[in-house]
């Protein structure tokens, strides 16, 4: 068993041994009619440990069979030498790349439920739901539900990508580096300055509303993945051009090109030193 006794998943290791010991003891200490015998190794929850210890577990102990891999990058690390040794190996990670394309020695516990869910959706209809920006596109009905773009509440998407990597894919912060790409909102200002008496109609014309949630959503963002990250995280973005004419549901050719130009002038001002640690 390769599982995490140290280190930021130890837990989850403690827990996954005493599991499996557990149900081994209730079939009597054996499976397939065969008596198990145990030999342990800590992946220390650091995926560069994997490939000293499916070596010892394949070269030193002689296993049968490896279970264990509690996370990806742990899993992925051993999948090479497990295929070239032909050892069954059977990761309890969450990620689909583990077993797609089909590897003959590597198989996987399924999904748990937060990890399921839409797996029987088109791709069509997935990418139809993931465009549906009401500014844009109509809403789109898949059986009884209705979605909207998810650009609505994670139009920074930073904060939503980190998680992701971290409940499903078992890949600790510590390990992420996160480039993260604006579109000029953080500095959002309207072209007409806000005022006391600004009512509905005020705030809800040329997309002030909006576009004031949406900046200080991203700034929101921004500062908690700082926190989180540190220098490991990099904001590019332009400063947003007041009078340019730009919004949430402008999409003319000037637009475009304002755009274009604002990415290129980011770009060329960007640290290339830094900007070369996260390409």
């Amino acid at each position: 068993m390769m599982l995490p006794f140290t280190g930021t998943y130890a837990a989850l290791g403690t827990a996954i041994d005493n599991g499996f010991k557990l149900y081994v003891q209730e079939q009597g200490g054996r499976l397939g009619g065969r008596e198990i015998e145990y030999f342990v190794v800590d992946d220390e929850s650091d995926p560069s440990k994997a490939t000293d210890n499916v070596n010892k577990l394949i070269n030193r102990d002689k296993v049968d069979v490896i279970v264990g891999g509690s996370t990806t990058g742990a899993t992925m690390a051993a999948v090479p030498l497990v295929e070239q040794a032909g050892v069954p190996f059977i990761s309890l990670a969450g990620a689909v790349v583990i077993v797609e394309p089909v590897k003959k020695w590597v198989f996987k516990t399924p999904h748990t439920e937060q990890s399921t869910g839409d797996e029987d959706l088109s791709a069509i209809d997935v990418a139809m739901a993931a465009c549906a920006a009401p500014a844009y596109f109509p809403s789109v009905r898949i059986g009884d539900t209705l979605y909207a773009d998810g650009g609505l509440f994670a139009t920074a998407p930073d904060q939503v990508a980190l998680h992701e990597a971290e409940h499903f894919f078992g890949v600790p912060p510590e390990r992420v580096t996160m480039l993260s790409v604006g579109t000029a909102t953080d500095s959002y200002q309207p072209a007409d300055s806000a005022d006391e008496d600004d009512g509905a109609i005020g705030w809800l014309s040329d997309g002030r509303l909006i576009l004031t949630l949406i900046s200080v959503q991203q700034q929101h963002v921004e500062a908690m993945m700082e926190d989180r990250l540190g220098d490991r995280y990099l904001h590019l973005d332009a400063p947003w051009p007041r009078e340019a004419g730009l919004g949430i549901d402008v999409a003319t050719e000037q637009a475009a090109a304002t755009l274009v130009a604002l990415g290129k002038a980011t770009v060329a001002e960007a640290d290339f030193t830094r900007l070369a640690q996260f390409m």
